[in-house]
């Protein structure tokens, strides 16, 4: 009878083992990379999202970007500054002296925050860099400052979330739409 149990757990092992075998086996044959074709429909997927958005100009600070037709933008300016609200909690703020060549995305952070609390780099991609303030009130202050192509024009995005992940996909999709004029 023991015997019968064994040789009954032996089986029921084989059979496992080739079925996680055969299963390893399709998704590494059939699921493979991305082909240059489907990378191709995301981006397109994506055009078509963003097709009939609306786009903020302002030709004072040198900007501009494009946004979802249900947003309502409230902007705020005072001498020198110019600061956008949007709805999904991000916003933008942008200052006429950080285009003058002597600012660096750290000295923006500084002015954005008033050197209040110590950030921590969490990210950099090229022209874009993300910061943390990890001791202020929950949740989570997080800022991302843009530089123009040569490095001579700053705008930030900030937003109180403990949500990075959709923090960086949002100011991403954000920045993709996003365009220094100057």
């Amino acid at each position: 009878m023991q015997n019968k149990s064994r040789i009954l757990v032996i089986v029921v092992g084989i059979l496992a083992l080739a079925i996680i075998g055969a299963g390893i086996f399709y998704a590494a044959r059939f699921a493979g990379p991305l082909s240059q074709e489907s990378v191709e429909q995301d981006e397109a997927a994506t055009k078509d999202e963003t097709a009939n958005w609306k786009t903020y100009r302002n030709e004072e600070f040198g900007f501009e970007f494009r946004y979802p037709p249900e947003y309502a933008i409230g902007v705020t300016t005072e001498p020198g500054a110019v600061s956008l609200g949007l709805p999904s909690g991000l916003d933008l703020e942008k200052h006429t002296e950080w285009g003058s060549g002597s600012y660096t995305a750290d000295r923006v952070f500084e002015q954005v925050r008033f050197g209040k609390d110590m950030p921590y780099e969490i990210g950099e991609k090229p022209l874009l860099t993300t910061y943390a303030i990890p001791n202020f009130a929950a949740p989570r202050y997080l800022v991302r400052v843009l530089a123009n192509g040569d490095g001579t024009d700053f705008v930030s995005v900030q937003m109180r979330t403990d949500k990075l992940d959709q923090f960086l996909k949002e100011t991403d999709l954000f920045f993709s739409e996003f365009k220094f004029l100057k």
